[in-house]
């Protein structure tokens, strides 16, 4: 399958490891490496069989559209210094190349360029300046084995990392050469440039003048890819360009998690929101409670994935009524089992134990509502003023025995003078007050 057709539902990015070194390339932050090891090669894909060093992304649930960071670290370091990053936007149809270079020795840069897929004619050559010179000219003419085919010539100036290209490359065999302060440092001379195919031509290192043709060879690697035929396209050289990308401008991920406060026994809810301003939340899920509990969960139906770049993904949350009291931390993920930009935000529950004057305040709202008659009102507030003299004196015992005569009251006057919601809800609490008492 063309390049240029499989773009059409996805898009793509090309590691080439300009250095020697062994590295692995971390994608969005993640803790594990997502390509290992690229090296200097040459590329050709011509089917859906990607191995690395390519990076697809489809759009599907785990690789969605947005800007990815590309992080490099030594091979096997995880967790290590990272030694270049860089960030772009992959959508459909875009196919890019990341090239890992050294500047100078020990400073490297992830420099990002953008492969030219767009419909035309003749060739195209793009030529990178990854090397460590400040300046490299190049410069490409028919080799002449077919002196019938018109002579075509270009070429250009870089400085360190950009580069350009030649559009509307007539067909044939030509030689490219390297120069820095105008000694010969690399040469291929024989570059096969055709129609509807563009060549990326990568110079890297620290070359230096040689006559061996062997060692001209060494400081390049290439790309080859194709595009769909088009109408031909002016015959230009695209002025120098630094890269698309050469550091990590990915928007962090910005969450709304407030922490909450809520009584001993009450189930609640509370909404957590996520945006990724430059990519999509794919899910947000409870990656831990501290200290560890259960009872809380994002029930079926309670997410609300982002509907597109930049907008906001929500979740509820659920708090079970059986949770004790104390002060929780609950900590929530984004876009966890994906290769999306991943973040965590964590907000504080505190779930406060029930006093009687929690009960007092139970017991009244529920009068005020009409869910309790008054005078089963007045007769279960003096009840729980028994119960909290009681408690003043230390007479643990006794103040059990006025918030057990609490329940026996309200189940002989459930759906009478108590309605069933005030009922349920006093009885909850009143009983979990007894547990937190001691009461037998």
């Amino acid at each position: 399958m063309p390049v240029t057709e499989r773009l059409f539902t996805s898009a793509e990015i090309y590691f080439v490891n300009a250095t020697g070194r062994n590295v692995d390339v971390y994608i969005n932050y993640l803790a594990e490496p997502t390509v290992s090891d690229p090296k200097p090669l040459v590329l050709s894909p011509t089917s859906d069989d990607l191995d690395p060093p390519v990076f697809v992304v489809k759009d599907d649930y785990a690789t969605p559209y947005g800007v990815y960071t590309f992080s490099i670290r030594l091979r096997g370091d995880i967790g290590g210094q990272v030694l270049a990053e860089a960030s772009i936007d992959l959508q459909r149809t875009h196919s890019y190349t990341a090239v890992f270079h050294e500047l100078d020795p020990g400073e490297f840069q992830l420099s990002i360029y953008e492969n030219d897929l767009t419909d035309g004619a003749l060739a195209r050559l793009t030529v990178v300046h990854a090397a460590q010179p400040m300046e490299i000219t190049w410069e490409i003419r028919p080799n002449e084995e077919d002196p019938r085919i018109p002579p075509d010539e270009r070429g250009g100036s870089l400085q360190r990392s950009e580069w350009q290209t030649a559009t509307n490359i007539v067909d044939n065999d030509y030689v490219i050469e390297f120069f820095v302060d105008g000694q010969l440092v690399a040469r291929n001379p024989d570059l096969d440039l055709a129609r509807e195919k563009i060549f990326v031509v990568i110079v890297y290192g620290d070359p230096a003048p040689a006559s061996n043709d062997q060692l001209l060879l060494r400081p390049m690697t290439y790309l080859e890819f194709e595009f769909d035929p088009g109408d031909p396209e002016p015959i230009e050289i695209s002025a120098p360009a630094l890269p698309l990308s050469m550091s990590d401008d990915n928007a962090p991920v910005e969450f709304m998690c407030q922490p909450i406060e809520i009584w001993q026994t009450n189930e609640a809810t509370t909404t957590v929101t996520a945006v990724d301003p430059d990519g999509i939340v794919r899910n947000l899920s409870i990656d831990r409670v501290e200290p560890s509990l259960g009872g809380v969960d994002i029930l079926g139906g309670a997410f609300h994935p982002s509907l597109a770049i930049g907008h906001p993904a929500s979740a509820e949350i659920t708090l079970k009524a059986d949770i004790p009291h104390g002060i929780f931390t609950i900590v929530i993920g984004a876009n966890r089992g994906t290769l999306a930009h991943q973040a965590t935000c964590s907000f504080e529950v505190s779930v406060k134990p029930i006093t009687i004057d929690r009960l007092r305040s139970v017991v009244d709202g529920y009068r005020q509502s009409g869910d309790i008659e008054l005078d089963m009102a007045d007769a279960l507030m003096a009840l729980l003023d028994g119960a909290e003299q009681h408690l003043a004196e230390g007479s643990t015992e006794q103040a059990c025995q006025y918030l057990k005569d609490v329940l026996t009251l309200i189940g002989a006057e459930k759906g009478k003078a108590v309605s069933d919601i005030a009922h349920d809800h006093i009885e909850r609490e009143t009983k979990a007050l007894r547990t937190d008492l001691g009461c037998g």
